[in-house]
């Protein structure tokens, strides 16, 4: 049997210089120069706040569908599952609940809005300003029935001095609103007990 030799030797390696090629060049400067249009940014967001009341009337739109669905049930329960049997099954939660504020509150909303100069047609942010103006009204309102020292609460003839305020439907619903809120009730529970009082 012949013998195999399987010994390696190691290569010869030349030594040359390394030489390394650059892949790209990075330039220092900031970025590429930006053209200020400044009558071009703002017809661009008109367009914006115009598509977006747009966007406003078609949710409004579709939470009066939403409301009238919601009416037929007796829970929330319900009513989600029947949604999840129909074509709306594609809104998310947020966006039908959305819906229907829009739709139940549509005069307050556009009250508000112009009652406080307000072009935003975010219902985020729409929401959280009046909930917010719901708020500070109760807390006055409540600070305003509390007597301080040295009034004279409970005094005098019932019925004599009392001057009648006359409050707007905006005021009246964010009035109510805040009560229920202060009560720890749910707007929900106020239209069922107001609906059980027309029936009645």
């Amino acid at each position: 049997m012949t013998k195999l030799n399987l010994s390696v030797k190691p290569a010869v390696v030349a030594q040359s210089p390394i030489v390394v090629t650059p892949i790209m060049v990075v330039s220092t400067t900031k970025g590429p120069a930006v053209s200020i249009d400044i009558a071009g940014a703002a017809k661009a967001y008109k367009g914006l706040v115009k598509q977006a009341g747009k966007s406003l009337l078609v949710l409004r739109s579709i939470g009066e569908v939403l409301n009238a669905i919601r009416a037929d049930f007796d829970s929330n329960t319900l009513y989600g599952k029947h949604l999840a049997t129909t074509e709306l099954s594609i809104m998310s939660r947020q966006d039908r609940n959305d819906a229907q504020w829009l739709d139940s509150k549509w005069d307050a909303i556009q009250a508000f809005k112009v009652d406080n100069d307000l072009s935003t047609n975010s219902v985020g942010v729409l929401r959280k300003l009046m909930g917010k103006a719901v708020k500070e009204n109760t807390e006055s309102a409540e600070g305003s029935t509390e007597g301080g020292e040295g009034d004279d609460v409970g005094s005098g003839e019932a019925g004599t001095g009392t001057v009648e305020k006359t409050l707007d439907i905006v005021e009246l619903t964010e009035h109510v609103l805040g009560l229920v809120s202060a009560n720890g009730l749910t707007t929900k529970a106020l239209i069922k007990a107001l609906q059980a009082s027309l029936k009645a």
